[in-house]
């Protein structure tokens, strides 16, 4: 039977796939469309034909995928399957514009041992099944609830010069030093809304086990009760739906509840948004300490483990959506050790020495 999911799949593009080289022909790094022609409002660098540098085509095999995730089948497919049948998986990739700058960079940008997944041309695709229903980018680090792929802490991923931008942050991410924010695409990854959904049941589970290990609940502490509200909302309701059967003296009643709470003057003021407005009200309100579950999460780590702690979460997270989804369209220079990319120089509450100011 066939599951609907609760997402909506993604139409516009997630990878732009931009190639920055550098004045002398070397390939530093690839953004988004928004980080290309920032450059090139600047006028730091020139658009140049996407062919007049040469690229090796990029194709990783279905061994090479297994290898790299440390597994022997794929999420349930026989060998080859998802593939061209010469047992290297399809590479449908949508090309975007070349950029050379215009003056000579500090460093090699992304052109170093161990970052060549940060330049490979990467594909609008389910990795766990291939599919190209794409809810949207994910991040396998840290937030279950707000997660597309190797998330749990889905990141604004930035890592490839802001593609992935405009995704939302985790409950977890966000709570970390902006060190830990900046040039995350490695834990964004593409998938499709069926497997968003079947992933987000196993990383449910283990958020279920941070809320007992730290004590911060789903919901958060720090609630505090608000009971005349209950009042107040009942009181809308009636005015909005029964006030035909409402006795007049009654309907004064209701007004005056409502009048009591907004501090209105004269009746005339409770008008039919002010009604809709107070059908929102909550019995529960938070408090000026509250600290939502993330917050709980993050700061516990922070004072336990500091930044290490912070490294070691993430991996966790990179390392469980491959155990429970296999996927087996991740690319194999994808890595669960990657950094998790401490820019230094930038403040850092767990270490105070490293104020840049």
């Amino acid at each position: 039977m066939a599951v609907k999911s609760h997402l909506q799949a993604r139409t516009t593009r997630i990878y732009s796939n931009n190639s920055v080289y550098s004045p002398a022909g070397r390939l530093m790094f690839r953004c988004s469309d928004k980080k290309l022609n920032w450059y090139l409002r600047k006028q730091l660098a020139e658009v140049v034909p996407a062919d007049l540098y040469a690229r090796p085509s990029i194709q990783s095999s279905d061994a090479d995928v297994d290898s790299a995730c440390g597994r022997g089948g794929v999420n349930g497919h026989e060998e080859g399957s998802g593939n061209g049948g010469d047992g290297t998986v399809e590479v449908e990739v949508e090309g975007g514009q070349t950029i050379r700058l215009l003056f000579e960079p500090r460093g090699t940008g992304r052109n170093r041992a161990g970052d060549e997944w940060y330049l490979e041309d990467q594909v609008d695709k389910c990795v766990v099944c291939g599919r190209r229903g794409i809810v949207s980018s994910t991040d396998q680090s840290l937030d279950a609830a707000k997660r597309s792929a190797g998330n749990p802490a889905a990141a604004e991923g930035r890592g490839r010069e802001g593609e992935g931008d405009g995704e939302e942050e985790s409950e977890y991410r966000r709570e970390m030093p902006v060190s830990f924010k900046s040039h995350g695409s490695h834990d964004v990854l593409a998938v499709c809304t069926l497997d968003h959904d079947r992933y987000e049941k196993f990383a449910d589970a283990e958020k279920m086990k941070l809320v007992t290990r730290y004590g911060a609940p789903l919901g958060g502490k720090g609630w505090l009760k608000s009971p005349g509200n209950n009042k107040v909302r009942a009181a809308a309701s009636a005015l909005l739906r029964y006030r035909r059967d409402i006795p007049p003296s009654r309907i004064e009643e209701l007004q005056g509840t409502l009048m009591s709470h907004y501090r209105l003057t004269s009746k005339e003021e409770i008008s039919a948004d002010l009604l809709s407005q107070a059908l929102d009200l909550k019995s529960m309100t938070k408090g000026d300490d509250f600290r939502d579950h993330g917050q709980i999460v993050i700061g516990a780590i922070g004072e336990e483990e500091g930044e290490d702690g912070f490294a070691r979460f993430v991996r966790f997270w990179r390392r469980h959506f491959l155990d429970t989804m296999k996927p087996a369209h991740l690319s194999k220079r994808w890595s669960v050790d990657d950094p998790v990319n401490l820019v230094a120089g930038e403040y850092n509450p767990y270490r105070p020495e490293m104020d840049g100011s």
